[in-house]
């Protein structure tokens, strides 16, 4: 089974890309889960020789971003100051070969507060209109635009192994950051209703799945106006929980299948299906790639194309004989290894 282990590229530079691989690599770990795209925060680092606690930088990315994947987003993204002199992506990927390991680009996507500070309109809004500045929109085709760049970038460019995505989905009302502050008491229901999304991005994607929208925003409205206008009293007769909400107005439950279906078919963009579960990259990583047509009159391409052909094709063979003898010590399973490298 693979193992990986989470790394920030100030480890690298601080400790060494050698001494990090070196050791990550004698713990048995196969892989390295770098971040790409990363949020704000504050962690604690044991292990760094030049700090313990560490101010992240927000909503940027640890790459160096060719902006011909963003060129159909005004959302962009902004290398952050540690990257800016040296693209870790690149030179934590020269070395992993000779420690055996492979590069995961851990690909922060929707929580961007530097974006949703400079977009408001591409961010989660609740039903009162607040803009939630941490939370862009899964909805809104310019976040998703700028998290499929983010993908096909490091796919295309850089020696990775797989694409880890996090924050892809609805962003709450609270995630604790900023001195996050309570005026009163919220209770899990108005927590919910607080963080469900009604921005224009997400109106559009009702109209089209014929979910009514309206009668959703019209009960979380007047729900969240009688909660506040006596909080912290609370008056009798509201919903006390999303259950009791829900069998009260069925318009929150296709607002919610709707949410699921708006998450999903993001990574449909940015993925296709595969036997076994899997998934292969599609056209959003392919287009590209410099792939040209042969000219059939040119022969000595028609030669080169006919000779790449010929190779494969006894490379499916000689992996055909390999699979029985692939667990056996034999001569001839290092031969055919042999051959197919």
């Amino acid at each position: 089974m693979q193992s990986a282990m989470f790394m920030y590229t100030w480890d690298l530079r601080d400790e060494g890309i050698d001494a990090v691989l070196g050791r990550v690599r004698g713990w048995g770990v196969d892989a390295i889960s770098l971040a790409a795209s990363y949020h704000g925060g504050y962690v604690v680092h044991p292990h760094n020789p030049r700090h313990k606690v560490y101010m992240i930088e927000d909503g940027t990315v640890y790459f160096h971003p060719q902006q011909r994947y963003f060129a159909d987003t005004p959302l962009k993204p902004k290398v952050a100051e540690v990257a800016r002199d040296v693209d870790w992506f690149a030179a934590a990927g020269q070395r992993l070969d000779r420690y055996g390991m492979k590069l995961i680009a851990w690909t922060v996507c929707f929580h961007n507060t530097r974006l949703g500070l400079l977009h408001p309109n591409a961010t989660v809004q609740n039903v009162l209109g607040d803009s939630y500045p941490h939370a862009l929109c899964p909805s809104n085709e310019s976040a998703r635009l700028y998290a499929r760049g983010l993908c096909r970038n490091l796919a295309t460019e850089y020696p990775i192994h797989a694409i880890q995505i996090e924050a892809t989905s609805f962003g709450g009302a609270f995630h604790d950051h900023h001195h996050q502050g309570y005026a009163t008491v919220m209770e899990p229901v108005e927590s919910w209703l607080m963080s469900l999304c009604f921005c224009e991005a997400c109106r559009k994607q009702a109209y089209v799945r014929g979910v009514d929208i309206e009668s959703a925003a019209e009960a979380a409205r007047a729900h969240l106006t009688t909660f506040f206008s006596t909080a912290p009293v609370r008056q009798a007769g509201l919903a006390n929980t999303k259950q009791e909400l829900l069998e009260r107005v069925p318009a929150f439950t296709a607002v919610e299948a709707m949410r699921r279906e708006v998450e999903i078919s993001l990574y449909q963009q940015i993925s296709a299906p595969f036997r076994g579960g899997f998934r292969s990259a599609n056209r959003q990583f392919i287009e590209p790639l410099p792939i040209r047509r042969i000219d059939p009159a040119a022969g000595p391409e028609v030669q080169l194309r006919d000779a790449i052909v010929a190779k494969v094709r006894r490379m499916l063979e000689l992996k055909e004989r390999l699979g029985p003898l692939r667990h056996l010590l034999t001569s001839e399973r290092d031969d055919l290894q042999r051959s197919i490298e």
